[in-house]
């Protein structure tokens, strides 16, 4: 076979030595390419037997002759059969040979699986408040701590964590690199001495080929399966794909699948659910491709937390679960006793931070917060969050510092920017708001919360028009916003177009029925097109949620003017 390189995505190709000067297709991106030729070399082979080639020949032509001469048949080598030393010795041949072609030895089952298994991983990722989004497989690939998974399986995270077949855990520093077509990422964890697995260097395994997978289905951790491979294909155009035999499932994501050797020969990604046997994996070569492209790690809020025990990973399960049924009491419980034992982790820290956030005690989440930052001084997610914290308790110059500070860690937090801008439009600098807010849309197009805070700001300087024009936006992208539905009925009704007022509020209480902001805006507009009764009734379920809010008293007033108004 003749082994070479597409120099379009580097995969690298096998072609029998009959199509060496023809024309040759890469099975991965569909480059025509011309297969090599393969020139021999007479010269190194004679340096290689050199004269005792010709001396044994000579001697062997020697030995013929002798025989002829006195009529006597040469011997005749009898197949005796192989001892089993010799049998071994010929397997032990047999290995060599194919590691010479770069072939890895087969191995059994069992042990491929005790090969593999450790270099497997189970991953949990998490949205900025620790909310789960999903889980799946992962494997490393590199002993300094280079982790494989699927695209799919992180995209959104902003906290992953990794557990290891001892049960350990580790925190995911962030992701080197990505291929969202090819649905892989590779991610980055601290330290060193890993198990990794290695790649196979051959081209798609051949259709009938024994495959196994290890992963994660629906949460069984370490589960190994074998099949063959039963197609190759495209699940997508431009993308190719290895159809297996051995079943993939949700939380099977990610994880390696290997051939006979133990070597990866893609990563397991999709299943059919309408159809048996319809497995699918990312071929090896997308594998290398990616980690030829690493780059700089794209942090991530998990970053520099301490590696935690079989134990320790256990407890930190139990408060997720206790957080996911806001179990406060619980989850605090549980976190406080893993802070003394990890009192230099600053992810436990940070966890707690967002605990306290939660419950709403953002004086408690503050301090947490900080010793983080203390812990780990280039902590974006612990800067952003205090910032978060004092926005809520209006302090709105130490919110915007916090912010600031982020950024200056991480420059594309379009989030920061939003909310820097939301804390310069409450102190009424409306340029510095808007500026912000600008920044953040041309980092991240699609945050809602950048147009709403822009459209607030052109509210307050009477730009209705412009105002209402980002309210759309924003609602476009998020439109369970309800709060952008409520200030633009301000605008509207600032306008004197109260129809339209109205109806922005009655999408505001669709989606927050009990949102006292709407009610207010929807009497309001309703008295102004003498509705008395919807506005009755809207400014009285106010008073019923807000009996004590600080318009209360103005509302008040507003429905004894319009019952006085209806006699």
């Amino acid at each position: 076979m003749i082994r070479y390189e597409c120099d379009r995505c580097g995969a690298i190709l096998e072609s029998p030595e009959s199509l060496a000067g023809e024309r040759d297709t890469c099975p991965l991106c569909k480059r025509v390419t011309m297969v090599p030729i393969q020139r021999r070399r007479p010269r190194r082979m004679l340096r290689l037997f050199g004269i005792s080639g010709f001396v044994c020949l000579a001697l062997g032509l020697v030995v013929t002759v002798a025989l002829l001469g006195t009529g006597k048949p040469a011997p005749q080598v009898s197949a005796a059969p192989k001892t089993a030393a010799e049998a071994k010795q010929s397997q032990g041949q047999a290995a060599v040979a194919d590691a010479a072609r770069g072939k890895a030895p087969d191995l059994t089952p069992e042990q491929l699986f005790e090969k593999a298994s450790p270099a497997v991983v189970y991953i949990v990722v998490r949205d900025k408040d620790l909310k789960p989004l999903g889980l799946g497989s992962g494997f490393f690939v590199d002993a300094g701590g280079l982790i494989v998974t699927n695209f799919h399986v992180i995209k959104g995270a902003e906290f992953a964590a990794v557990r290891l077949s001892s049960g350990a855990t580790l925190f995911v520093d962030g992701v080197v690199a990505t291929d969202p077509d090819g649905d892989l990422a590779l991610l980055k964890v601290s330290g060193s001495g890993y198990p990794c697995l290695a790649l196979s260097k051959g081209g798609l395994p051949k259709v009938g080929a024994a495959v196994f997978a290890i992963g994660n289905p629906q949460g069984l951790e370490n589960t190994f399966s074998s099949g063959m491979v039963s197609g190759h294909r495209e699940i997508k155009a431009g993308m190719p794909a290895i159809q297996v035999t051995a079943p993939i499932s949700p939380g099977s994501s990610g994880g390696p699948l290997l051939n006979a050797g133990g070597e990866i020969v893609g990563v397991t990604t999709a299943y059919l659910g309408g159809g048996q046997n319809l497995n699918f994996a990312v071929p090896v070569s997308g594998v290398s491709a990616l980690m030829r492209k690493q780059g700089k790690v794209q942090t991530l809020t998990s970053a520099g937390g301490r590696r935690l025990d079989s134990a320790e990973t256990e407890e930190l399960d139990k408060a997720w679960a206790a957080i996911a049924k806001k179990d406060w009491g619980t989850a605090t419980s549980i976190l406080t006793s893993l802070r003394e034992k990890q009192r230099d982790n600053p992810v436990v820290w940070y966890a707690l931070g967002q605990l306290h956030a939660a419950i709403g005690n953002h004086d408690i989440a503050l301090q947490h917060y900080q010793v983080a930052i203390d812990l780990k001084p280039n902590y974006a997610a612990a800067h952003f969050n205090m910032g978060l914290a004092c926005s809520t308790l209006n302090r709105h110059a130490d919110a915007i510092e916090a912010y600031k500070q982020a950024i200056a860690i991480k420059p594309d937090m379009a989030q920061a920017y939003s909310w820097m801008g939301d804390a310069w439009s409450k102190m009424k600098c409306h340029r510095d708001a808007i500026e912000a807010c600008k920044k953040a849309i041309a980092i991240d197009p699609n945050y809602a919360l950048s147009y709403r805070v822009i459209g607030v700001v052109y509210t307050d300087l009477k730009q209705y028009s412009q105002a209402i024009e980002f309210f759309k936006k924003g609602i476009a992208i998020d439109p369970g916003d309800n709060r952008a539905y409520v200030i633009m009925a301000r605008a509207y009704s600032e306008m004197d177009r109260h129809a339209e007022a109205i109806e922005a509020c009655r999408q505001a209480l669709a989606i927050a029925p009990n949102y006292p902001g709407a009610y207010f805006r929807l009497g309001a507009s309703c008295e102004k097109l003498n509705r008395n009764a919807e506005a009755i009734e809207a400014y009285e379920q106010y008073l019923r949620l807000e009996p004590a809010g600080a318009i209360a008293p103005m509302v008040e007033k507003y429905l004894a003017r319009v019952r006085l108004a209806g006699q």
